[in-house]
């Protein structure tokens, strides 16, 4: 559902979140995702089970953007990274995210997507970066307004890589310095947020993706987790936006249902098992007959897009349906 986001990723509000339960990232690819046992998510630590929910999305994110292909107008450079630093923790828990997740001085990788261009250039998790494009991170963080983001803006100085300039990162692996240079993709220009404290909740707006860690805490693998993400990136692909009518807006989450699961099918995800998650979620809302129109309710979501799917030979990247003529 196209809404408003605010500019903050999970680390700009690490002190609301008390207890969250997820899984490690896994790889999309052609055959089923790992199933993720709760319980074992739930005996780590909260920073070590951040750093997994941003890995499991940041894959995911990659692998939607590029199914994407043609059919976004607006692009950006990725390369498949997740970056961290610990001046995004407050400070009274940056000795204990230190010793559990290796963030150091500088802001780190993470997580990178399997098959992207940084995993091609070698880079890996717990790479610490130095200098993006020549420009240091004291130099960075020298320009933005919020020194607590500057992972944030990281992100966005290789978002900004044009495709006809190289891309070159100073690292440093075990506090050696070496230099990387992935060649960045083309990509949607969508950027995927992890969100805190919202409840079982996806939403879109502008290029912006939010993801509540709940809802990863719930999704029982990453063919369950796509479905949401693929339908909010739908919407962006769409512009959708403001609406003149109820019948409009459901036009749109209609047509973002039938995209979103032709995104996952050319990133190679399973939307058929991934349709087990709106059976969970169904069955736990007990508010669902008393919600407002511009869905239609569940069961019948889930049989407009089984039906799609099994009448549809599909082609990548999808193209993005008109809405009927008639609203």
């Amino acid at each position: 559902m196209p809404r408003s986001i605010m500019k903050r990723t999970v680390r700009a509000g690490m002190a609301l979140l008390a207890f969250v339960v997820t899984g490690v990232a896994f790889t999309p690819g052609r055959t089923a995702s790992p199933s993720i046992d709760p319980a074992q998510s739930a005996a780590r630590p909260w920073p070590v089970v951040v750093h997994a929910q941003m890995a499991r999305l940041g894959s995911i994110e990659f692998a939607l953007r590029r199914a994407a292909g043609d059919s976004c107008e607006e692009r950006s450079a990725a390369i498949g990274v997740r970056i961290d630093s610990l001046q995004a923790y407050p400070p009274g828990d940056r000795g204990a995210v230190r010793q559990l997740t290796g963030l150091g001085d500088l802001p780190q990788v993470v997580a990178v997507a399997p098959g992207s261009p940084a995993a091609r250039a070698g880079v890996q998790a717990g790479d610490e970066i130095a200098a993006v494009n020549g420009e240091s991170v004291s130099a960075i963080e020298a320009r933005i307004d919020e020194p607590s983001l500057i992972a944030d803006a990281l992100e966005e100085a290789i978002a900004d890589t044009r495709s006809d300039a190289p891309l070159v990162l100073e690292l440093r692996r075990a506090g050696k310095p070496w230099q990387a240079q992935p060649e960045p993709m083309h990509l949607c220009a969508a950027r995927f947020i992890l969100k805190t404290g919202e409840g079982l909740v996806a939403y879109s707006g502008g290029t912006d993706v939010a993801i509540s860690d709940k809802l990863v805490e719930f999704a029982r693998n990453d063919d369950e987790l796509a479905v949401f993400a693929a339908h909010e990136l739908a919407h962006v692909l769409a512009k959708d936006g403001k609406t003149r009518s109820l019948r409009e807006r459901r036009a749109m989450e209609d047509r973002a249902d039938i995209l979103g699961v032709e995104l996952m099918r050319c990133a190679g995800y399973d939307p058929v098992r991934g349709m087990d998650i709106w059976r969970r979620y169904n069955a736990r809302d007990l508010l669902r007959w008393f919600r407002d129109g511009t869905h239609r309710n569940v069961p019948d979501r889930i049989a407009r897009m089984t039906a799609h799917l099994g009448s549809s030979p599909g082609s990548c990247p999808p193209p993005v349906p008109q809405l009927p003529a008639s609203i």
